[in-house]
């Protein structure tokens, strides 16, 4: 357009104004109205009324002067006429350039685009997902080292949006991922982003074409992330929940052991503490026994003792004389001699204590 209102320019400057021309937009006499009037005929709408105007000739025009926009008539060839031959040539080339090719490009270059956001989205990841991705990315990793720490995945994932988001809880996902973790417990962007490609395409069919695919893609990888080549892979996520998950069972197998040792104690200590307190309550039973009947004894002692020291002379001897004198045959004549022998003796007699209390009996009571 730029160089076509160049040539419209230069040819038909002096252009009479007739037809579908008019004194202020639509003539060749600016480089402005040369150029918007050319814009306007891109659409290939009313071009021939203008091309009409360009093809002036005598009777119709003067050709030897012609007249200045401010009104003064000056002397030129070929004045204020056209150029057949150029117009037809000029804005019918302008034609079939613009509105042929060039407009009909465009549109092709747009459907083209469409199409291919069409087939992005029957797909399921578009562009715009990728750039959503890496604005999201951007805040986990503000300094731009291409690695996250392996607690922020989870997080991280379920910050993004439809369809690489995957909510809490997502670990079990994240597990099946299989994500490689290098040193420092770190993921890189590239092995995040692949994972949740696959995990949105689902399955992907395994040919020598694919594989060609990935082993081309891999390659333009290294190239363009050297610090994902040069880390040290350490481990990955689904060994490091086996991992977790072996500890857990240990830790519980641990546990588990020494609350049993714990209650085996407790039981053997309450046995032992029982068996001692039967034996105690035995020895306490005993000795208990045996201080009662030494009291008793004791007190027989003394009482024995006391009533020996305050009986009168008289009837300790006829006490003692009647119990050392030998046994006779009762008559008649000594019954009543005898009888108050008797009750003398039974009146003088020491009071006994007996025990209580014995020792099985107090044992049994006791348990």
């Amino acid at each position: 357009m730029y160089i076509y209102a160049i040539v419209c320019l230069s040819t038909f400057q002096n252009l009479k104004i007739t037809g579908a021309l008019d004194e202020d937009v639509v003539n060749f006499r600016t480089f402005g109205n040369s150029f918007l009037l050319l814009f306007r005929l891109a659409t290939a709408a009313g071009w021939n009324d203008i091309l009409i105007p360009m093809m002036i000739s005598t009777p119709n025009c003067n050709d030897t002067h012609f007249t200045r926009p401010n009104g003064e008539i000056a002397e030129g060839s070929p004045g204020d006429c056209g150029n057949a031959f150029m117009a037809i040539i000029a804005l019918t080339s302008y034609i079939l350039i613009i509105f042929l090719v060039v407009i009909n490009m465009f549109i092709a270059v747009i459907l083209e685009n469409f199409n291919q956001a069409h087939e992005q989205e029957e797909v399921g990841i578009t562009e715009d997902d990728f750039e959503m991705f890496y604005s999201v990315w951007e805040r986990y990793d503000p300094l731009a080292t291409q690695f996250i720490k392996y607690e922020q995945l989870s997080h991280f994932v379920a910050d993004l949006e439809p369809p690489l988001c995957i909510p809490k809880p997502n670990e079990i996902a994240l597990v099946s991922f299989d994500l490689p973790i290098v040193e420092g417990d770190k993921l890189h962007c590239l092995d995040v982003l692949m994972a949740l490609v696959k995990y949105v395409l689902g399955s992907v069919d395994e040919s020598p074409e694919m594989n060609q695919l990935h082993e081309q893609i891999e390659v333009q990888f290294e190239e363009a992330f050297p610090t994902r080549v040069n880390t040290n892979r350490k481990t990955t996520t689904m060994m490091r929940k086996k991992e977790d998950v072996a500890a857990k069972t240990l830790q519980r197998a641990w546990r588990g052991w020494k609350t049993q040792k714990q209650m085996k104690n407790i039981a053997s200590l309450a046995i032992q503490q029982q068996h001692q307190k039967k034996t105690g309550t035995s020895d306490r039973s005993k000795s208990k026994a045996s201080s009662i009947k030494n009291l008793s004894m004791r007190l027989s002692n003394a009482l024995s003792d006391f009533f020996s020291a305050s009986r009168p002379s008289s009837a300790i001897s006829r006490v003692s004389v009647s119990s050392v004198a030998p046994e006779k045959k009762p008559d008649v004549k000594t019954k009543g001699t005898d009888s108050k022998t008797e009750k003398v003796r039974n009146a003088m007699a020491m009071p006994k204590v007996s025990i209580l209390y014995s020792p099985d009996k107090d044992a049994d009571i006791v348990l």
